[in-house]
């Protein structure tokens, strides 16, 4: 197992800067129009009147006895009405939302907001599984974990943001195939380039094609509420970004009381924090089951067994309740598929400091799927080893305690597997079959 690590604590990142950025970049090529300081406050009653007449189709019914109003810096308001929520084919709560907000000259703005959430949001928060549970009681900003896509009253994607532990981990990508064939960050588009196709939906690696977006991808409007519009119609302004998407890292600094609450915080109880030991992100968790499950299977292994338990701590320099919490609680590194051979020395994992990421190379997590069935073992087994190898050097970085190389060479990653594994574990793609050498 070739595996590359560079170590570094996890850093916060701060997204108030990065919107004031992206909001004045908007004003300059983007149709859309962004006025962050608005003058006025919106009714439920002016903003009724005002979807009524311009999108009939969208019913919100009773929703608009249940209006959630924000308070933004200037003093003005951001009203958000509840459309929806789904589970999407038994695996992905969506909650869908309209936003609406008064510009300087008093005209209504309004935007779809729509939350996918991570699969395993819910597992750590009490009674948030009964079948008369109210999702959105449950969900708060400092821990929300999944993506939030911006999206035009006629169901054209503005922009994305995807989210870990309350934190910003990436911009949305749009790719317009239709003209440029480039991928570019949702709200930076061009005036010569659409800024969606019609109809269809984002996310970090379905593209727009102009097709109506991939089937698996469930659009803002659920194919339920809003009819097809007209591509001349004028793009509704968005609200300022920077309120409507969680803007610091609640490692550091709580999320703040006036950011706009995603589900409905307070509500309800729950434990707070994500249930993902070392997290995987949505997209890889659905992409590669078998890799998921043995993620999310690591904190028990670990708990039940003393001996690897032992081997961790020799060589983390953490203690028994640090590495626990490290791989329950979601605070270890993010878990990413990197394409084939695209990490430095065509390693199988590589740990980056500036990202606080660790990656695993694509052709391991594939073959997980495929071998999992005829040698589940031995394909556990490596995926173990190569995650937990990558969890020494975290563990190292975080108590900056560094063991020396065996021989010259041999990192604590590699001398934690011929401890615990008695030699340092590969696995051959081809026969499915583990191999031990030792150091």
């Amino acid at each position: 197992m070739k595996i590359t690590l560079r170590l570094k604590h996890f850093t916060s990142i701060l997204l108030i800067s990065c919107f004031i950025m992206l909001v004045n970049s908007c004003k300059k090529d983007h149709p859309l129009s962004i006025d962050p300081t608005p003058k006025t406050n919106v009714t439920v009653e002016e903003a009724k009147s005002w979807l009524k007449k311009n999108q009939p189709a969208l019913d919100l019914g009773e929703n608009w006895e249940h209006p959630i109003t924000m308070t933004t810096g200037a003093g003005d308001n951001i009203l958000k009405i509840r459309i929806n929520e789904t589970l999407y084919q038994k695996k992905i709560w969506v909650l869908r939302d309209i936003l609406f907000q008064k510009d300087a000259n008093g005209n209504i703005q309004s935007v779809g907001y729509k939350v996918f959430l991570d699969t395993a949001y819910f597992s750590n928060k009490k009674d948030a599984n009964l079948p008369s549970g109210n999702k959105r009681e449950f969900i708060q900003n400092s821990d929300f974990t999944g993506k939030i896509i911006l999206y035009t009253l006629n169901n054209e994607p503005i922009k994305g943001v995807d989210y870990l532990n309350g934190r910003k981990t990436g911009d949305l990508i749009l790719k317009d195939t239709k003209k440029s064939g480039f991928k570019i960050t949702m709200g930076q588009q061009p005036l010569d380039i659409p800024p969606t196709c019609y109809g269809s939906s984002l996310d970090d690696h379905q593209y727009c094609d102009g097709g109506g977006g991939p089937e698996d991808q469930p659009p803002f409007d659920g194919r339920q509420f809003i009819e097809p519009g007209n591509r001349d119609t004028p793009t509704p302004q968005a609200p300022d970004y920077s309120w409507l998407f969680p803007p610091t890292n609640p490692a550091n600094n709580p999320a703040p009381d006036n950011g706009i609450p995603i589900g409905n915080p307070g509500a309800a109880g729950g434990a707070s924090g994500s249930a993902n030991p070392i997290v995987i992100g949505l997209d890889d968790r659905l992409k590669y089951p078998t890799l998921a499950k043995i993620v999310d299977g690591l904190y028990i292994k670990v708990k039940n067994n003393p001996t690897l338990m032992a081997a961790l701590k020799q060589f983390t320099h953490l203690s028994e309740q640090q590495i626990l919490d490290n791989l329950k609680a979601g605070k270890g590194p993010l878990l990413q598929v990197a394409p084939h051979n695209s990490l430095p020395g065509g390693s199988d994992g590589q740990f980056t400091p500036s990202t606080g990421i660790l990656k695993i190379d694509e052709s391991i997590a594939t073959n997980a799927n495929y071998f999992s069935t005829t040698y589940p073992t031995a394909t556990e087994f490596f995926l173990t080893a190569c995650i937990l190898h990558e969890f020494v050097h975290y563990g190292e970085n975080v108590t900056q305690i560094f063991t020396p190389h065996s021989g010259g060479q041999d990192d604590a990653g590699f001398q934690f597997e011929n401890t615990y594994y008695g030699g340092k574990v590969d696995f051959n793609s081809q026969t499915g079959i583990t191999t031990f050498n030792p150091l």
